[in-house]
């Protein structure tokens, strides 16, 4: 999706405030994508596209099963941070929320709990080991797998009002 040229970047909405750098952008269900290419400041290039993604041909390896209130849901993007896939999602809901997480195999799931951890310095005894289920909020998380992080999990609550 970024252009080859070293002078722009690709910046994509996240759905929060403003832009950021992020990619390369792997999507795991259908998604709708607005991203810009950026030269010295000034937006050069446009992208707006509804991407449909085969879920069948999509690997969620090391991410962990989420299930939300029993329902399992499918993580939309990731993109890659200090070497490893970050999935992002927000979760819409109406009620109070709780989260299910299904480790893959070989994999430890610690939650980062607010804290600013430095991924390249973390000391795993500091941090709280997924054990049960979560309630009535997100949460941050790596994935671990024979002492190294394999993946970052953010997931946001949208409180739906009805």
């Amino acid at each position: 999706m970024c252009s080859e040229n070293p002078h722009q970047s690709c910046r994509i909405r996240t759905g929060k405030a403003g832009c950021r750098n992020i990619g390369p952008i792997k999507f795991f269900a259908d998604s709708y994508v607005h991203a810009i290419a950026l030269k010295n400041g000034v937006i050069v290039g446009e992208l707006k596209a509804h991407l449909d993604v085969d879920e069948k041909t999509v690997s969620h390896d090391p991410f962990p099963i989420v299930k939300e209130r029993g329902r399992e849901i499918t993580p939309q993007y990731a993109y890659t941070k200090n070497g490893h896939l970050v999935v992002e999602q927000t979760v819409g809901v109406y009620e109070k929320a709780s989260f299910e997480l299904i480790p893959r195999e070989g994999t430890t799931i610690y939650l980062l709990d607010g804290k600013n951890v430095d991924l390249n310095k973390i000391d795993y005894s500091s941090l709280r080991k997924y054990n049960g289920e979560i309630l009535d909020s997100g949460f941050h998380a790596i994935i671990v797998k024979d002492n190294v992080i394999v993946g970052e999990m953010i997931i946001d609550i949208a409180v739906a009002v009805s």
